[in-house]
């Protein structure tokens, strides 16, 4: 598991998220980029990347929590 949460943060760093290069990264309505951002996210913890991971959450907050809440709401749903 560490080694795929290295491989997923590097990933995120080569594929500079912040800078939209990747175009899958640039539609919000894809699952590919909920993946991404949640996975740079959580592995930046993961390897104590504080800074990193807060800026992934302050470029990504509205996203994040849009997605938790359509998430909660199936989940409740179901």
């Amino acid at each position: 598991m560490r080694i795929y949460q290295k491989l997923s943060l590097k990933y995120c760093k080569q594929n500079d998220i912040f800078n939209n290069k990747n175009k899958k990264i640039n539609n919000e309505n894809n699952l590919f980029t909920l993946s991404v951002v949640l996975n740079c996210y959580f592995n930046s913890y993961v390897f104590q990347q504080q800074q990193y991971a807060l800026q992934v959450a302050l470029k990504f907050e509205k996203f994040i929590k849009q997605t938790i809440m359509i998430t909660r709401k199936v989940w409740i749903n179901t």
